[in-house]
Formats: C-alpha cells, sequence, structure tokens
C-alpha cells in the first residue's frame, strides 16, 4: 500500500530574534524581524515545497515543521 506524504506546516524558528515563521501558501516568502541586520531566517513554500535562508552572520533556523501521511 503507498503512503502519501506531505507538508502539513511549513515553519521554523529564528534561532537569533526567536520570532516563529509560517509560510502558509506557495510562494509565501516570510522573514523574521532580525533578517534586515544579516542574522535572521527565512522561509517559503507554504504545503508545497520547504525553503529556508539566512544571513552570513545567522546560525539558521529550528525547524518546526510538521508533516502528515495518509495511506
Amino acid at each position: 500500500m503507498n503512503k502519501n506524504k506531505g507538508i502539513k506546516k511549513n515553519s521554523a524558528q529564528c534561532s537569533n530574534c526567536k520570532d516563529i515563521l509560517i509560510s502558509k501558501h506557495i510562494h509565501d516568502w516570510v522573514a523574521c524581524s532580525c533578517w534586515k541586520h544579516g542574522t535572521g531566517i527565512f522561509v517559503d513554500g507554504g504545503n508545497e515545497y520547504l525553503r529556508r535562508g539566512w544571513g552570513e552572520d545567522g546560525t539558521g533556523p529550528i525547524e518546526l515543521s510538521e508533516y502528515y501521511e495518509e495511506e
């Protein structure tokens, strides 16, 4: 039996400013409050894909995404 896997919630937390970001739909690019200072993160993709990025001085995201499996 095949199981379908998917993204239930596309979310991450900035390890610097502690903002929690949620991308709600495809191409929904969301950045934290410290992104403009080069230390933050962004999330993108909604329930279609996970995309992460962070500035040169950032330490990267804390992953909070949730997934589902259906038969």
